[in-house]
C-alpha cells in the first residue's frame, strides 16, 4: 500500500513541477489566481491533505496575518486564498521552493537591509491599495511550537499603517493526525520527511479560522497593529474546533 502511494506521489509530484510552466503562463495572462489555486488543490490532493475554512474569505485589498506552523502552510492558504504571498528572502534561494514562489510572484523582503526592507513593504503597500490581499506568515517563519503562537513582527505591518487597509486575522491549526511530528517538520531534509512521516500518515485535516477585520485607526502604528493580531490569531488558535 504504501509502496503504492509513494509510486502515486512521485507520479503526482513530477506533475506539479511539470504544471508550473502553465500557471507561469496563466499568470503572464492575468490568471495567476486561477492557476495558483487550482496547482495548490492538485498538491493537496497528493498529500492527502483536506482543508476545512470557518469565516468569511477576506475582501480583496486585505493584509492577511496568520501564524507558520508548517511547510504545508502556504499550498493550504493558497488553496483558499487569493492575493500575493509576502515572504523572507532566503526562499527565493531554495531549490523547489523558490521556484514555485517565484512562479507564484511571491513578494521577497530582504530582512538583513533595512533599506530594502522599506522599499519592498512600500510596493505590499501599493499591492494592497490596488485592492489586492497580502498574504502574511507574521511570525516571520516557523517559529511556534504548536502550543502558542510566537509574537507577530511588528515590521511587516509598516505596509497596512501605509495602506490603511484591514488586517484580516487567520489561524492555521491542524487537527488532525494528533501527532504534529506528521505536518511539523523537525530534523533531517524535507525529503525524509515526508517519507518518514507524511507518507504512510493517513488523511492530514487542517482548518482555516478567519477573524473579523481589524480597521487600523489613523493614530495606530504598526506595533499595536502587530499586538492586536497577534493577540486575535491567538484567541482563533485555541478555539475548539467544530
Amino acid at each position: 500500500m504504501i509502496f503504492l502511494r509513494g509510486l502515486r506521489w512521485a507520479a503526482g509530484l513530477t506533475a506539479l513541477v511539470a504544471l508550473l510552466p502553465l500557471v507561469a503562463l496563466f499568470t503572464a495572462l492575468g490568471g495567476r489566481h486561477f492557476a495558483t489555486r487550482n496547482w495548490c488543490a492538485l498538491a493537496l490532493r497528493i498529500f492527502r491533505i483536506r482543508v476545512r475554512v470557518r469565516g468569511e474569505i477576506p475582501a480583496p485589498g486585505s493584509f492577511v496575518a496568520m501564524n507558520h506552523l508548517s511547510y504545508f502552510d502556504p499550498i493550504v492558504a493558497g488553496s483558499v486564498l487569493p492575493g500575493r504571498f509576502i515572504a523572507k528572502e532566503e526562499v527565493s534561494r531554495w531549490l523547489l521552493a523558490g521556484l514555485v514562489a517565484r512562479t507564484g510572484r511571491v513578494v521577497f523582503i530582504d530582512r538583513t537591509s533595512a533599506r530594502r526592507s522599506q522599499q519592498t513593504l512600500m510596493k505590499v503597500a501599493g499591492i494592497l491599495a490596488g485592492k489586492e490581499s497580502a498574504l502574511v506568515f507574521a511570525e516571520g517563519g516557523i517559529r511556534g511550537d504548536g502550543d502558542k503562537i510566537a509574537p507577530f513582527l511588528p515590521m511587516l505591518f509598516e505596509a497596512v499603517v501605509r495602506a490603511q487597509g484591514p488586517v484580516v486575522p487567520l489561524a492555521i491549526k491542524y487537527l488532525r493526525p494528533a501527532d504534529p511530528s506528521v505536518w511539523r517538520w523537525g530534523e533531517g531534509s524535507m525529503f525524509e520527511h515526508l517519507l518518514k512521516k507524511v507518507l504512510g500518515a493517513g488523511e492530514i485535516l487542517v482548518e482555516l479560522r478567519f477573524g473579523d477585520p481589524i480597521v487600523p485607526g489613523r493614530e495606530q502604528n504598526r506595533k499595536e497593529l502587530a499586538f492586536l493580531a497577534h493577540k486575535a490569531v491567538s484567541e482563533l488558535y485555541s478555539g475548539a474546533a467544530e
